[in-house]
């Protein structure tokens, strides 16, 4: 394998991962993360073992096992705790930020998020800024900042667009979507997650990020009473989503529909 794809085993694996993960089969991609995790060890190189650990609770978190990945987050922390200067530190920071956001410690979130931020901005790291931007923008939007946290959202899209990064580009969209309607800009909501949706298709991550963008529009559809564009928009997404939680935010909202008519 190393001499055909120039990557040791263990990076490979994790591309491998990555590439499972982005078609929405997290059990593989847990899978051939802890394998690779069984190949390193932490204590010659851990930050290597740090983002292997990091990138083994993401997984956990969007197939539904949110314990886990609180575990393997803090793997990741406890392993890169020495490194100040690193674009991965930061890369870990943004993502337990992210992590405690979703588990609802919005405390905790804002304190990994800056943390994130202040690193990612003093090297100069724009892929890792974005990455912290996102959840630090809900973070605040939610907690009475609205118009300074979609700014943050907004930012954190611009520079994934900027750098290429097909993933962070998904995530602000469902950012934007989320806190535009939970402050009743229902209208804007369905527009950005729908507008996220056809992004997400286009780059090939429509089983995931484009299924939970459509089913982030169609719960704003149902709010502004548009049920007919509602029930269309679930019919389109009811049998692509090869994630536990996405279909089960798909299943919730039809019976959302289902109940009101």
């Amino acid at each position: 394998a190393h001499e055909l794809s120039g990557l040791h085993h263990t990076e490979l694996l994790a591309r491998v991962a990555e590439a499972a993960h982005l078609a929405g089969d997290d059990d593989r991609a847990t899978d051939l993360v802890t394998a690779a995790l069984q190949e390193k060890d932490p204590q010659t190189n851990p930050m290597d073992a740090a983002l292997l650990y990091e990138s083994l609770g993401w997984y956990h978190l969007t197939n539904g096992a949110p314990g886990a990945a609180i575990e393997a987050y803090e793997f990741a922390l406890s392993l890169s705790t020495g490194a100040t200067d690193r674009t991965e530190r930061a890369r870990i920071l943004a993502n337990a930020g992210l992590l405690y956001l979703l588990s609802g410690d919005h405390e905790r979130a804002r304190r990994f998020c800056e943390q994130a931020l202040d690193l990612a901005r003093k090297l100069g790291a724009r892929k890792e800024e974005a990455l912290a931007l996102n959840p630090l923008g809900v973070v605040l939007g939610l907690g009475g900042q609205f118009e300074k946290g979609i700014a943050h959202l907004r930012r954190a899209l611009a520079i994934a667009e900027e750098v290429g990064d097909v993933e962070e580009m998904a995530r602000p969209y469902v950012n934007l979507g989320h806190l535009l309607a939970v402050f009743g800009r229902l209208q804007e909501a369905v527009d950005i997650s729908l507008r996220g949706a056809d992004v997400a298709r286009r780059w090939g991550l429509e089983t995931t990020y484009g299924v939970f963008l459509t089913a982030n529009a169609a719960d704003a559809l149902f709010e502004l009473g548009r049920w007919t564009e509602m029930r269309a928009a679930i019919q389109s997404i009811e049998r692509r989503s090869r994630s536990r939680p996405d279909a089960g935010f798909v299943h919730l909202i039809a019976a959302r529909l289902d109940v009101a008519q």
